[in-house]
C-alpha cells in the first residue's frame, strides 16, 4: 500500500510540472501492480486528460523563455495584442534625457 500511495504522489509531480507519461510507463505500471488498482487508473485519467490540457491555450508559454527582460515584455504584448498585424516597437532612451527632462 505504502508503494502505491509512492506512486500517485509521483503521479500528482508529474501532473503538476506538466509531463505526460508515455505508453511504456502504463505497461510498467501494469507489470508491477495490477490493472485494478489506483496507480494504473490515475493513469489512465492522466492519458485521458493530460493531452487535452497540453493544447488548451492557444498562447502557449515556451519551456526556454528569453532573459532578455525586453525580450519577455515583447512576448507578454503580442499576447496582449488582438491584431495579429501590429509591430511592436523599442525605442531607447538615454538617461540624461530622462534627468533634464523639466
Amino acid at each position: 500500500m505504502v508503494h502505491m500511495n509512492v506512486i500517485i504522489f509521483h503521479w500528482k509531480m508529474f501532473f503538476y510540472l506538466g509531463v505526460i507519461p508515455d505508453d511504456d510507463i502504463g505497461y510498467e505500471i501494469i507489470s508491477i501492480f495490477n490493472k485494478n488498482t489506483r496507480p494504473f487508473r490515475k493513469y489512465q485519467r492522466m492519458m485521458y486528460w493530460m493531452p487535452k490540457f497540453k493544447y488548451a491555450n492557444p498562447y502557449y508559454i515556451p519551456h526556454i523563455l528569453p532573459t532578455d527582460s525586453i525580450e519577455l515584455a515583447k512576448m507578454a504584448l503580442k499576447r496582449m495584442a488582438v491584431d495579429l498585424e501590429n509591430a511592436i516597437s523599442v525605442f531607447y532612451v538615454s538617461l540624461d534625457l530622462l534627468h533634464n527632462f523639466p
